[in-house]
């Protein structure tokens, strides 16, 4: 059981940088591409998942890249200086 799990773990994620795959959360190109790069920001995520049981979903999707154009950044570091 756990190698059919590894095998579509590892399929799915070369099929996801194949297609540069953008899971479209909001109605803003931005935003979403924003929200997509776990990489640099996984909390904007996160903190996008935990608003999103406060509010329209809409909403609480966009308020991290919000965020992000108020503060000027996302670094979770420089966010804990503000």
């Amino acid at each position: 059981m756990d190698k059919i799990k590894l095998l579509l773990i590892e399929k799915s994620k070369k099929l996801f940088k194949e297609y540069k795959a953008i899971v479209h959360l909001v109605n803003n190109e931005k935003q979403n591409k924003f929200l997509n790069d776990l990489e640099k920001c996984p909390h904007v995520f996160v903190l996008a998942c935990l608003m999103d049981r406060q509010i329209n979903a809409e909403r609480a999707w966009a308020i991290p890249y919000k965020i992000y154009k108020e503060v000027g950044t996302f670094n979770i570091y420089k966010l804990k200086e503000k």
